[in-house]
């Protein structure tokens, strides 16, 4: 019997429900209609029968709704489950060929960049189905980088680089990527997130638009370097990806709140009511936990961008010694 009523296709659950609903409402009209009618012909039997039948159809119509809804609920668990085995999976093993490819002599610079945009592609439109399966909306997603260029001494003037974005985001994004650059300081999100402006270390935001006109009631507005951001995103999730600095192999003294910041994950969407505030939380325990994991990674991408530089520096030495001699 249990397997049976778990078969039933949603299709027929909905059908089901709509009948349900629809006979419910008309018999608890009709039979206030009679009585106000005929009020000296409306019998106790009668009231008992419609009481009894509308009960029941409330009944079916609680049961196929829970139904359909406990479908919904087991369809969204395997699919936020499945796409963070994969995130985990392709991080596992992009850690392990890159490292590969560096002990058989096959790393360059090309390669290593290859492998780490084209992968973590991948893992942000993982990322992107999750939220998707949380929120019901379509979110975009992207990495943006600190350049390894700027001082870290001063990090509000550090300027930002998109690695990557996810493969649904808008191709006028990805354009816009290459045209300009932003730095931290120019930026509302990145911002409140380096300064800690949030308890739980985050840029969170259901609607921007709502956050502009608060700013702009004290004088102050909200900054980003897209002046037609509202085109591509209404709410958005930032989080930082970084590592407390005294973790690190080479670390000296650092104070506790000192970390080593690589970037940011951002999640973005064009509908105001993608990132609810009932499910902040759990929204920004994802967030972190993929920062977390693209931490290891971009590390570990920055660790062997270095050695490459390190090797073909040694090159061109070698090569300009040779022409000298």
């Amino acid at each position: 019997m249990k397997e049976w009523l778990g078969g039933i296709p949603n299709w027929l659950v909905n059908l089901i429900s709509v009948i349900s609903g629809v006979v419910t409402i008309v018999t608890a009209i009709v039979s206030v209609i009679f009585f106000c009618l005929n009020p000296t012909k409306f019998y106790i039997n009668g009231v008992l029968i419609t009481s009894t039948f509308v009960f029941g159809s409330f009944c079916v119509l609680l049961f196929f709704r829970a139904k359909k809804y406990r479908n919904l609920s087991s369809k969204r668990i395997t699919a936020l489950s499945f796409n963070y085995h994969h995130f985990l999976h392709t991080s596992r093993n992009v850690y392990y060929e890159v490292m590969k490819c560096w002990k058989d002599g096959k790393l360059t610079v090309e390669t290593l960049s290859s492998i780490y945009k084209g992968k973590l592609e991948h893992m942000l439109d993982d990322l992107c189905s999750i939220m998707f399966s949380m929120a019901g909306r379509d979110v975009s997603a992207c990495i943006k980088l600190v350049s390894p260029y700027d001082l870290k001494d001063n990090l509000d003037d550090c300027t930002l680089v998109t690695f990557c974005r996810s493969r649904n985001s808008a191709t006028a994004r990805l354009q816009y990527d290459g045209s300009f650059s932003v730095k931290i300081k120019d930026n509302t999100d990145f911002y409140a997130v380096l300064h800690n402006e949030n308890k739980d270390n985050c840029f969170y935001a259901d609607d921007l638009r709502k956050i502009d006109k608060k700013l702009r009631e004290v004088g102050k507005k909200y900054k980003n370097t897209n002046p037609n951001w509202e085109d591509y995103y209404i709410g958005t999730i930032v989080v930082p990806i970084r590592l407390k600095s005294n973790l690190l192999v080479e670390a000296k003294k650092y104070r506790d709140e000192d970390y080593d910041l690589l970037g940011f994950l951002c999640v973005d969407s064009i509908k105001a009511d993608a990132f609810t505030k009932r499910q902040r939380e759990c929204n920004i325990n994802i967030m972190h936990s993929f920062s977390d994991a693209i931490y290891v990674l971009l590390g570990q991408y920055m660790h062997y961008m270095r050695k490459l530089e390190e090797k073909e520096t040694v090159k061109a030495t070698e090569k300009l010694d040779s022409v000298m001699r």
